[in-house]
């Protein structure tokens, strides 16, 4: 049930500052920090999440 919650959390970040215009960067930074996440790890969440990417 946490994986979920995380995973949503995540999500939301993404979708959220890709629409408000935000550069892959400046996303991948907020994952790594907000989630403590790799360089890699976000890396896979963002291209899991983009906006052109999401079925959710």
């Amino acid at each position: 049930m946490r994986l979920e919650g995380l995973e949503e959390g995540i999500r939301v970040l993404v979708t959220d500052y890709q629409e408000e215009g935000f550069s892959k960067a400046k996303i991948l930074a907020k994952l790594q920090k907000g989630f403590s996440l790799s360089q890699e790890q976000a890396e896979k969440y963002y291209e899991k999440y983009t906006l052109t990417n999401c079925t959710v």
